[in-house]
């Protein structure tokens, strides 16, 4: 989300679990270091605050707070023009791969070079949507 490596922001990890809650706050300042965040909490009743993406990992979820690290409308727009820009490009190689001709009369690793740039556009589409869902745009 174009976070400046730089900029910390806290994360809240959201858990009823009693063995996770406790793991991270035994290994608080590890975690902190390691995840390059300006401070750990941890518990069952963390709330999720406004522009905070989540992520559900088994038995918590993990907020990161946006505001104030980054110009989430900024990044929004950003976000929603590049993947504008990834669905162009995927339906343009998907046009090869569905035309015959091409199909027929370019090399084998002309037609795999399209087929690779198939899957790596729809993984990024699929990234860009996940990002702009974790800012709060449904895609």
């Amino acid at each position: 989300l174009n976070v400046p490596p730089e900029k910390k922001a806290p994360a809240l990890i959201r858990s009823d679990d009693g063995a996770l809650i406790a793991l991270v706050e035994a290994h608080r300042d590890t975690f902190a270091t390691l995840a390059h965040v300006s401070e750990l909490s941890v518990g069952p009743e963390i709330a999720r605050p406004a522009q905070a993406p989540r992520k559900v990992l088994g038995s918590a979820e993990v907020f990161l707070p946006l505001d104030g690290l980054i110009d989430i409308a900024e990044e929004r727009v950003r976000l929603v023009q590049e993947l504008a820009k990834a669905e162009q490009e995927l339906k343009r190689t998907l046009n090869k791969l569905e035309n015959e001709d091409f199909l027929k009369k370019a090399p084998g690793e002309v037609v795999d070079k399209e087929k690779k740039k198939k899957d790596e556009f729809q993984q990024r589409i699929q990234r860009l949507e996940q990002n702009l869902e974790l800012l709060g745009v449904k895609t």
